[in-house]
């Protein structure tokens, strides 16, 4: 049951298309973001756009603000001033039940699984959102709530195997190796057919061979299923390797934005983010926190 497993083919058809795998995910689109918490800024004035079908990184030290960032974004936290679109929708007041209904799905830094449900039945509660048979017809099992949840199942099915879950199906969730219950908790996020997915650290605490595998389904949701992702990660090597676009930020400013050379070769970010040698010099390698020490604690940021 520690085995980490391969990436098969991808789904036929993108989650949220409803059959058209032409169809592209609106932009999210981030203005002037702050949050303030009794007279602390934790953002000040952050804007940047997630295009569609790309994959936006959000780096920078702890307490940069990325968690906040994301938790704006969901509707777990308001946001003081600034603006958050979907598209045409407005995202700043909602509560986080209809941004998900608009097509956002998140996953946690922490994970929370149950150890008495299985792994289907946690994927199974991404599918909640899109369910449409009503409370007495699902009690009563009529014709049609049948129908309904086997073709639910179906999917769910398909988007285990497309992350290798599939054998897993069975197990209970909340007792499998961690590596395993993070491609759980993508997968129930993936069961909500998301337009845009927010993955905060979703390879931390990984072993190597796990990082790699996690690294490639990220890859894969973006090249094969066509949604935008933005994602907060501490290992700079899988920022770099899979990001479009990186958005930096420190002590809740915006201070850099570009393609990975572009903001690995900025000295700013350099001293910011990393930190600077005995010479003064910025430090030349991105591995972490502040003063370039490796940070892969899931700690809040």
């Amino acid at each position: 049951m520690t085995d980490t497993p391969t990436t098969p083919d991808a789904p036929a058809v993108r989650p949220g298309t409803g059959g058209n795998t032409a169809a592209a995910p609106p932009a999210l689109e981030v203005s002037g973001l702050t949050v303030r918490f009794a007279g602390l800024t934790a953002l000040d004035k952050v804007s940047f756009t997630v295009e569609p079908g790309s994959i936006h990184a959000v780096i920078g030290p702890n307490g940069a603000g990325k968690s906040t960032c994301f938790n704006v974004l969901s509707g777990v936290y308001r946001a003081t001033e600034g603006s958050v679109r979907l598209g045409p929708h407005e995202l700043t007041r909602m509560a986080p039940e209809r941004i998900a209904a608009l097509g956002v799905a998140r996953t946690f830094q922490n994970l929370a699984l149950s150890e008495h449900s299985s792994v289907a039945d946690t994927l199974m509660v991404g599918r909640h959102r899109l369910t449409r048979t009503g409370f007495l017809g699902s009690g009563l099992r009529l014709p049609a709530a049948r129908r309904e949840e086997a073709r639910h199942r179906e999917r769910m099915r398909e988007i285990a195997a497309f992350l290798g879950l599939e054998k897993y199906l069975g197990f209970p969730a909340g007792v499998l190796p961690y590596g395993l219950q993070k491609l759980v908790e993508l997968g129930r996020a993936l069961c909500m057919e998301p337009e845009v997915l927010l993955l905060d650290e979703p390879i931390a605490g990984m072993t190597p061979e796990e990082r790699r595998h996690a690294s490639a389904v990220v890859a894969s949701v973006r090249e094969n299923l066509g949604i935008s992702v933005l994602l907060v990660e501490h290992d700079m090597g899988v920022v770099m390797r899979l990001a479009d676009t990186v958005t930096v930020l420190d002590f809740g400013r915006k201070i850099a934005e570009g393609t990975p050379d572009q903001v690995q070769n900025d000295p700013e970010v350099a001293r910011a983010y990393l930190g600077s040698n005995g010479d003064g010099d910025p430090a030349t390698s991105f591995d972490g926190g502040r003063d370039g020490a490796p940070d892969d604690t899931g700690a809040a940021s």
